[in-house]
C-alpha cells in the first residue's frame, strides 16, 4: 500500500490591499485637525464666566473656557501665552478687538459626575 498524498490546489495570488492611514493618539494633530480649530460661542462652558482682555493678557498660560470640549481642555490665549495646538479665533477676535486664539491643551480630566 503506498502513502496517501493529498491534493495539490492551485493557489490564487493574493495581494495584501492598501489600509487607510489613521493618526495614532500620539501623534500631533495638525491645526485644522484639532478641536481648538472647532470650538465657537456655542461650545463655551455656560457655567464659566467669559474671561475679561486684562485677565487674558495677564495669565501665563491662558483661560480655561472649557474643560472638557470633546474630551480636550480648551483656553483661549493671546500671542504672548499661547500653548498646545493654537488657532486664531474670528469669534473671540472679533469680540475682543485684538489677536485671540484658542489652544487645546490635551486630553481634559473627567469632571465627577456626584
Amino acid at each position: 500500500m503506498s502513502g496517501f498524498e493529498p491534493p495539490k490546489f492551485e493557489m490564487p495570488k493574493f495581494e495584501m490591499p492598501e489600509l487607510p492611514k489613521f493618526k495614532l493618539p500620539w501623534e500631533e494633530e495638525s491645526p485644522e485637525e484639532s478641536p481648538a480649530s472647532k470650538f465657537g460661542w456655542l461650545n463655551l462652558d455656560p457655567h464659566l464666566p467669559l474671561p475679561s482682555l486684562e485677565q487674558i493678557h495677564n495669565s501665563k498660560t491662558g483661560i480655561v473656557v472649557s474643560p472638557d470640549f470633546r474630551g480636550r481642555e480648551i483656553y483661549l490665549c493671546d500671542s504672548s501665552n499661547k500653548r498646545g495646538v493654537s488657532v486664531r479665533s474670528e469669534d473671540f477676535s472679533g469680540y475682543y478687538k485684538t489677536d485671540i486664539f484658542v489652544c487645546d491643551c490635551g486630553k481634559s480630566t473627567p469632571r465627577r459626575s456626584d
